[in-house]
């Protein structure tokens, strides 16, 4: 179809200019040229009058070379008559989307669709236009989906809190092997990821497991030291007319809330993997150029009250039963449980202080703390990470 919309462009410029097709077609040219110098008027740049560019329409599209690239036996990148023609339209599938070298690219068409879930290294091996050349960028256009043109912009800002988080390591080695990526993204295709590599989410409640005999200890300092520090910036969330269910909040600055996390000991893999990758996301989200994150918010659970009774396992040092309180239309105000106590504007960390409930003398009667993030849909983000061979 494309070769026949080119022949008949030429059939009809061929006419005479006082002919029917010949004017609508002129037309719709010029109409075209509004939207080609369109980024040109924005930035002040200079360009030429539809009047110059007119005279040599006719030749450029007659010079037009039209390449079908659908196999390898057809032709490779090198082997096009680059030199030969002012310009080239390529039209494939797959063989352009690896290893194909196009210079001077200026307008891409791919009108492609997933069925499932896009993978990240498939996606970033077709948008060769991101390398277009800055002295013609005005010129370039790109046609992509709706869905397609949110996970290019999503690959794009991953692909720059992995670059902030590289330039602040001194080497390879400081890097620990996670990568952040957009929810609507698979890292890569799952049969080429080795066992010890996991995907997990960002998104909703996560809960942490803090409870190992060697972090509850500091874990405690640094908790009411950092309560003992803040106590006139906490705000009542909602009175529920109860201690274990009346909870407080504060809005902490994304430096101090990294500070705290990082002082915060997670020591599981799975726990501390999730640990790291929301440092990393808050430091990326709060450096973001356009709408840096400010603060997160902090909710003190239960604060006034006594610790939450969880039954503890001592061999896995996890509890088995349920962290959130569930909701409950018992009292003058119904609860509507711990999940509901969040906001949506920020990333929220809920403060839980736990006492043990196991036959274990050691541990039965031990109060510890651990947390609670909570993502909201906006700030929702997946990360694919190597766990240790002890993990495995």
């Amino acid at each position: 179809w494309v070769i026949d919309i080119i022949d008949g462009w030429i059939i009809t410029l061929s006419s005479s200019e006082n002919d029917v097709a010949y004017k609508t077609l002129i037309r719709q040219f010029e109409k075209n040229y509004e939207e080609a110098v369109r980024e040109y008027k924005k930035h002040n740049e200079t360009y030429p009058d539809f009047s110059e560019i007119k005279k040599h329409i006719p030749d450029i599209i007659k010079e037009t070379n039209i390449e079908l690239i659908i196999s390898k036996s057809k032709r490779k990148s090198e082997d096009i008559p680059w030199d030969d023609y002012p310009s080239h339209i390529l039209i494939g599938a797959d063989m352009l989307n690896r290893g194909f070298t196009i210079e001077k690219l200026a307008t891409t068409y791919m009108p492609r669709y997933s069925i499932g879930k896009s993978n990240a290294d498939t996606i970033q091996q077709r948008c060769r236009f991101f390398g277009y050349k800055r002295k013609y960028l005005w010129s370039c256009r790109v046609f992509l989906p709706q869905d397609v043109q949110t996970e290019y912009r999503e690959y794009v800002d991953h692909e720059e809190e992995m670059r902030k988080w590289l330039k602040e390591n001194d080497s390879l080695e400081e890097v620990e092997q996670l990568l952040l990526h957009t929810p609507h993204l698979n890292a890569t295709r799952r049969n080429i990821l080795s066992k010890d590599i996991v995907t997990s989410k960002l998104s909703g409640w996560r809960k942490i497991n803090a409870f190992q005999s060697n972090s509850i200890a500091p874990n405690k300092k640094l908790v009411e030291k950092f309560v003992a520090d803040n106590e006139r910036n906490f705000s009542l969330y909602k009175n529920f007319n109860s201690s274990d269910r009346n909870h407080r909040y504060l809005k902490l600055k994304m430096e101090e809330a990294v500070s705290f996390i990082s002082e915060f000991i997670v020591q599981n893999m799975p726990d501390a993997a999730r640990k790291q990758a929301t440092l990393r996301y808050l430091k990326y989200l709060m450096t973001k150029q356009k709408t840096p994150l400010e603060f997160v918010y902090v909710i003190q659970m239960a604060y006034a009250g006594e610790p939450r009774e969880r039954e503890f396992n001592v061999e896995t040092e996890k509890i088995d039963t349920e962290l959130f309180s569930g909701h409950s239309p018992k009292g003058i105000e119904v609860y509507p449980g711990d999940r509901e106590i969040k906001f949506e504007d920020s990333i929220c960390i809920q403060i839980h202080n736990i006492k043990f409930k196991c036959e274990n003398r050691k541990w039965a009667g031990k109060t510890a703390y651990t947390l609670a993030f909570y993502y909201p849909e906006d700030f929702a983000t997946n990360y694919t990470g190597k766990l240790n061979e002890s993990d495995l």
